[in-house]
C-alpha cells in the first residue's frame, strides 16, 4: 500500500499568529495609561517643550501600534482561514481521520470516522481508538504510536477493527505526529490518524482468487469429466465407434473391439462401412441434424462374420469438424432371451392348463369321495351281516382296504388342488409296503415278478401314509414300464442305511441320525440289453432324528 503523506496537517495545525513585539505592548500601555486621570495630571505640570515631543513621540509609538495591529489581523486572517480549511478538509476528506492524544482518548474525529466506528447510535462511542483494534493486532498498533512518537509518522497494515460482534473493518493505519501549541509551557503532543478501509481491495483480491480457484476447479472438472466420458465410453455395454466426416473411424472401444473381433489399434483409420456397410450407407445418404435411430441391421466382424446389431446415431458440429458417434447393439442375446421367454411363456400355459385341470380334478374327487364313502359304509355292513366265519369275510376286508386307500388318495388330490400340507404320521414302513405289495400284485404283468425284502426290525418314519404308499407305487410302476414287454423282477427293499458323509451333508442331517433306506430295483433278463437301475428313497427315523435346519421332505437318487 502507498504511504498516506500526512505532513501538510502538522503544517497547518502548527500555523499560529506571531506575537505582538515588547515595544509595541509598550505603546500599548502608554496609550493606555494617558486614559487614567493621574498621568493627565503630571502631563499638564511639564513644560510645553517637553509636551511636543512627547506627543511627537506618542504618534511615533501609535503608528507602529496600527502596524502591528495590521499584522496581527493578517496573521489572524491567515490563521482562521488555514484552520477553516483544516476543518473542511478534515471533515470531507474520504478517510476515517481521528486526532489522539497520548492517553489514546480520541479528541477530534471526521463524520467518514464516526460512521465507520459508531455505525448506529447503539453502538458504543468513538471515544478511544485501541478499543477498537482486535487483540491480536494491538501490540502492532501500540509499536506503530511508538515509532510515530520517536519519527513523526508511522504505518500499520491490515489491521482489523473490531466495530461490533459480527461487524469488522480491516484497514491500514496511518499515524502522524502533530504539536499542538500552548499558552504556557511546552507543545500537546496529539496523533493524526488515518484508516484506510481495504475491505474492496480485499474483496477484489477475494474475487480474484475465487475466480481463480472457480477456473481451476472448472479446468479441474473439465479433466476429469473428459476421464468419465472415456470410463463411460470404455465401459458401456455397447459398442461405440466415432467416425469424422470422412467416415473414417476415431473411437472404438473394448465392447465394439469385442463385438467385431478387432483390435483397436487395428480399426482405427479404417472405414466405418468395413463393420456396418449399412450404417455407412445410410449416414451417406441422409444428413443428421441431432440423432437418429436407424434399427436393426447387418453387421461384419472382422473375419466376416454375420452380427444382428441395432444402431442409433448421434450427429455434432464443432470447430475442428464433424463428428458421428454410432452406437451398436448385441442383438443375439435379446433373441435368445425373447426365445426363453416365449418358452417360459409357453410353460406358463401350461401350468395354467394344469392349474385348471387340478382344479377340475379337486371337483370330481370330491364327488368321487361320496361315492367312496357308500362303498365303505355297505363293506361294513356287509361284514357286520356276514361274520367272520364267512368266505366273503376276506375279500370284505380288502375292499375296505381299497376304499380307504381310494379315500386317502382322493384326500390327496384334494390337497393337491387345494395346496394344503400334508398331515405327517408315525407311519410302520413294513404295513405300507405289504400293503402295496397286494395292490401290486392285482395288476403285475405276468412275465414280471415282485419280490418284497424287510429288514428285521425296520423302525416307524413320520410321514403321510398316502405319500408313502403313492411314492412306493410311483417307483414299481415306473419300474415295471421300464421291463415293458420283456421278463425282468421287481425288488423293494427296506433296511437301516449306512452313516455316509455325503449322504448327510445332502440331506442336512447329523451323523447320529438313524435314516431308513427304501428302494425299488428292476431287473431284466442278462440277454435284455437294457442296464439294471434303481431308485432310493430315504427318510430319518423318529424319535432320535435330528437335522441342521427345520424341514423334510423325500429324496429319491437314480443311479
Amino acid at each position: 500500500m502507498s504511504r498516506l503523506d500526512l505532513s501538510f496537517f502538522s503544517r497547518i495545525t502548527s500555523a499560529q499568529p506571531e506575537p505582538l513585539a515588547p515595544k509595541a505592548l509598550e505603546g500599548l500601555e502608554d496609550v493606555a495609561g494617558l486614559e487614567e486621570p493621574e498621568e493627565a495630571f503630571v502631563l499638564s505640570s511639564n513644560s510645553s517643550g517637553s509636551m511636543d515631543g512627547l506627543v511627537s513621540e506618542l504618534r511615533a509609538y501609535q503608528a507602529e501600534l496600527e502596524a502591528q495591529n495590521k499584522v496581527l489581523r493578517y496573521s489572524q486572517a491567515a490563521a482562521e482561514s488555514a484552520s477553516e480549511r483544516f476543518e473542511t478538509l478534515f471533515s470531507s476528506v474520504p478517510l476515517a481521520l481521528m486526532v489522539v492524544d497520548e492517553h489514546d482518548m480520541v479528541v477530534q474525529a471526521n463524520s467518514m470516522a464516526h460512521r465507520s466506528f459508531q455505525p448506529t447510535e447503539h453502538d458504543r462511542p468513538l471515544t478511544g481508538l485501541l478499543s477498537f483494534v482486535s487483540p491480536e493486532h494491538t501490540e502492532r498498533v501500540r509499536q506503530a504510536f511508538a515509532l510515530a512518537r520517536a519519527q513523526g509518522q508511522a504505518e500499520a497494515t491490515e489491521v482489523v477493527f473490531s466495530i461490533t460482534e459480527y461487524i469488522d473493518i480491516t484497514g491500514d493505519l496511518h499515524i502522524a505526529r502533530i504539536e499542538a501549541p500552548q499558552g504556557d509551557g511546552p507543545p500537546l503532543l496529539q496523533f493524526l490518524c488515518a484508516v484506510i478501509d481495504q475491505g474492496p481491495l480485499l474483496a477484489e483480491r477475494q474475487a480474484l482468487q475465487h475466480s481463480a480457484l472457480e477456473l481451476r476447479q472448472r479446468n479441474e472438472q473439465l479433466y476429469a469429466g473428459e476421464r468419465r466420458l472415456e470410463a463411460v465410453i470404455n465401459s458401456s455395454l455397447d459398442a461405440i465407434i466415432c467416425v469424422d466426416q470422412y467416415r473414417r473411424i476415431t473411437v472404438f472401444n473394448p465392447t465394439a473391439a469385442a463385438l467385431f473381433q478387432c483390435a483397436a489399434r487395428d480399426a482405427l483409420g479404417t472405414d466405418l462401412k468395413r463393420f456396418l456397410p449399412e450404417a455407412e450407407q445410410a449416414l451417406a445418404f441422409a444428413q443428421l441434424t441431432t440423432q437418429a435411430m436407424l434399427g436393426e441391421m447387418t453387421a461384419h466382424s472382422a473375419s466376416g462374420k454375420e452380427l444382428a446389431v441395432e444402431i442409433s446415431v448421434s450427429f455434432e458440429r464443432h470447430a475442428e469438424g464433424e463428428t458421428t458417434t454410432v452406437f451398436a447393439r448385441d442383438l443375439t442375446g435379446r433373441k435368445k432371451a425373447e426365445a426363453h421367454r416365449n418358452e417360459l411363456e409357453a410353460q406358463l400355459r401350461e401350468s395354467h392348463k394344469m392349474q385348471a385341470v387340478g382344479t377340475m380334478a379337486g371337483g370330481i374327487a370330491h364327488d368321487f369321495n361320496n361315492i367312496l364313502s357308500a362303498i365303505l359304509g355297505n363293506a361294513e355292513l356287509a361284514k357286520a351281516d356276514c361274520g367272520p366265519d364267512s368266505p366273503a369275510y376276506e375279500s370284505l376286508v380288502e375292499i375296505e382296504k381299497a376304499g380307504r386307500r381310494a379315500r386317502d388318495l382322493v384326500r390327496q388330490i384334494l390337497a393337491f388342488s387345494r395346496n394344503e400340507p400334508a398331515q405327517r404320521t408315525s407311519v410302520a414302513l413294513t404295513e405300507v409296503l405289504h400293503d402295496t405289495e397286494r395292490l401290486l400284485r392285482v395288476t403285475l404283468p405276468p412275465a414280471i415278478e415282485l419280490h418284497l425284502h424287510t429288514a428285521d426290525p425296520v423302525p416307524s418314519i413320520l410321514a403321510d401314509p398316502t405319500q408313502v404308499e403313492q411314492a412306493v407305487l410311483n417307483l414299481c410302476t415306473n419300474a415295471i414300464h421300464a421291463i415293458g414287454d420283456n421278463r425282468g423282477s421287481v425288488v423293494i427293499q427296506a433296511a437301516p442305511a449306512s452313516h455316509d458323509q455325503r449322504l448327510c451333508e445332502r440331506l442336512s442331517l447329523v451323523q447320529r441320525v438313524k435314516t431308513t433306506s427304501l428302494s425299488a430295483c428292476r431287473t431284466t433278463a442278462p440277454a435284455s440289453p437294457r442296464p439294471r437301475c434303481s431308485a432310493f428313497l430315504s427318510r430319518s427315523l423318529p424319535p432320535s432324528w435330528s437335522a441342521k435346519a427345520p424341514g423334510w421332505g423325500w429324496r429319491w437318487y437314480t443311479a
